[in-house]
């Protein structure tokens, strides 16, 4: 267990890294004191070796992860992946000047605590093969919550289209972690092993039938986390997709993969769980006093 959670937080560093590389970069070019047109931005942006970077280890972090969940269980591996948001705080922080509050101190530590309990779990691969009848289940069902929101969306008069998108996101970011551990579960049962090193793990992975529905989700997802983002705050949408896609997860990790869930697991998944509540609703929290703060000193000099 060790290991896979020493890997794991590794791809949550470079996660958090990549992120707050990339913002660097971002910052950089925003900041230039050229006016430049948006394609010249685009260009400058796509070219920068710092971007790039952040762009790099967040690839590369992808693919340790796919090959770690082909043999953990869902129930271990996206969990502890939420020490990413952590690490990007702190890596913050240091880098980019920006203050924690208590708060969110408070968030950060209890899911270093959560984290640790898990060290404890015996076996982190407990799971079965796929069961394909649960699994086309969760697929169906989810298909139809999201269509169930995006109706819910247009329909209440309080505008705030941004929660309804941001959990039809989560729902269908939720179901491409567990199709592509369905993916790479067959990938095993066809061909006897998986490795994102090996062309023949590749090409089986590429053409075995859930990849295509974790693809179709993936798009899904994109696309209604883009408009959650365009109708409200990036602190909003974020923590609520986050928040939607877990318990999905979780619940697939059971149902589907039939994951063993002993009281260590429980208690240490319920704690990174909670920290990562008190994260959220403090960063929340703390962006719209910084929007009210904004919004009196702009009265104030007009």
């Amino acid at each position: 267990m060790l290991i896979y959670t020493i890997i794991i937080l590794v791809c949550c560093f470079m996660y958090g890294a990549s992120a707050v590389l990339c913002k660097y970069a971002l910052q950089r070019e925003s900041a230039a004191p050229v006016p430049m047109s948006r394609r010249q931005k685009i260009v400058a942006i796509v070219t920068n070796k710092i971007w790039l970077s952040g762009v790099s280890l967040s690839i590369a972090a992808n693919l340790i992860i796919i090959q770690v969940q082909s043999v953990a269980d869902l129930t271990i591996v996206y969990p502890i992946l939420n020490f990413a948001y952590i690490f990007t705080l702190i890596l913050g922080y240091f880098f980019l000047n920006e203050l924690l509050t208590k708060a969110q101190w408070l968030g950060v530590t209890t899911t270093v605590a959560g984290t640790a309990i898990l060290l404890f779990v015996e076996n982190p691969s407990t799971g079965h093969p796929t069961d394909v009848t649960h699994l086309a289940v969760i697929a169906s069902l989810s298909s139809l919550v999201i269509l169930a929101l995006v109706l819910a969306a247009r329909k209440d008069r309080r505008r705030i289209e941004e929660v309804y998108y941001a959990m039809c996101a989560g729902i269908s970011l939720g179901n491409v972690e567990t199709f592509l551990k369905a993916t790479t579960n067959m990938t095993v049962s066809n061909i006897g092993h998986f490795s994102v090193l090996s062309l023949e793990s590749v090409l089986e992975f590429l053409t075995i039938w859930p990849f295509f529905i974790l693809m179709a989700f993936g798009v899904i997802g994109f696309i209604f986390m883009q408009m959650a983002y365009s109708y409200g705050d990036v602190s909003v949408s974020v923590p609520l997709i986050t928040m939607t896609q877990r318990p999905l997860t979780l619940f697939s990790g059971y149902f589907v993969f039939g994951e063993a869930f002993p009281l260590v697991k429980i208690i240490g998944i319920v704690i990174i769980l909670l920290g990562v509540v008190v994260i959220t609703r403090s960063t929340i929290t703390k962006s719209e006093s910084s929007r009210l703060l904004s919004a009196i000193s702009y009265r104030m000099e007009s």
